[in-house]
């Protein structure tokens, strides 16, 4: 197949934080994409493909309480008319949330509905909604922290989808059955090691990548370190 270069979008920032993840909406024909920069943190950006900037929106609004701050965007995914904004906590080895948002289909003057946030892992990095919108997979990549005094669990929640509404509570599912004393730790192959040594499997595996299969019967995961 032959790949034609339609365009290029060149942000004017002159740092980090914008445009590593975007998810194409078919209603408006616009894609959306991740932007935390100094001008516009925890935030992201709805455009129209040749670059025309409709609109930012910063999550941080959204979602910070008594009990939350944002401390970045790092990834989202678009199903029909509903959007998800993985956001990670400050500090980062916090347990995130998910922002879920509400899209309208005028690309004039779009709107963008927030409708709620559901706690995840820690550092919510890789979403993906199953093919048939019934499902938000993530990926809690749960890096430790700069100094590496806290190391939190890497793990996976699954959000369910009904009628286009998410769920107020995800399942969390960790690795500590995988650990040295744990029942399934003779599943490891072989060939598994570990970053960190000090670190157990549970600490060490931070899940970064999610795909899901045509027929959303299943996920697949990538596991870093």
């Amino acid at each position: 197949p032959k790949v034609t270069k339609l365009t290029t979008i060149t942000p004017a920032v002159g740092n980090e934080g914008i445009a590593e993840i975007l998810a194409f909406h078919k209603a408006t024909n616009t894609m959306f994409y991740t932007v935390d920069i100094t001008q516009t943190p925890n935030s992201f950006r709805q455009a129209t493909l040749d670059g025309t900037v409709l609109g930012d929106v910063n999550v941080a609004n959204d979602v910070n309480d008594a009990n939350f701050t944002a401390g970045g965007v790092q990834s989202l995914d678009v199903t029909g008319n509903l959007l998800a904004i993985a956001v990670q906590a400050n500090p980062k080895t916090d347990p995130g949330v998910i922002a879920f948002y509400r899209l309208d289909t005028n690309t004039s003057a779009p709107s963008h509905t927030f409708l709620k946030k559901v706690t995840v892992g820690a550092l919510p990095d890789g979403v993906a909604f199953s093919p048939d919108g019934s499902k938000l997979v993530v990926a809690n990549e749960a890096e430790p922290d700069v100094g590496i005094t806290v190391d939190p669990e890497g793990s996976i929640s699954i959000i369910d989808i009904s009628n286009n509404t998410p769920a107020d509570n995800a399942l969390t599912l960790g690795f500590t059955d995988f650990n040295a004393s744990g029942s399934r730790a003779s599943e490891l192959p072989s060939g598994y090691r570990k970053a960190l040594q000090g670190a157990t499997v549970a600490q060490d595996i931070e899940p970064e990548f999610v795909a899901i299969t045509d027929d959303s019967s299943k996920a697949i995961v990538t596991l870093q370190e």
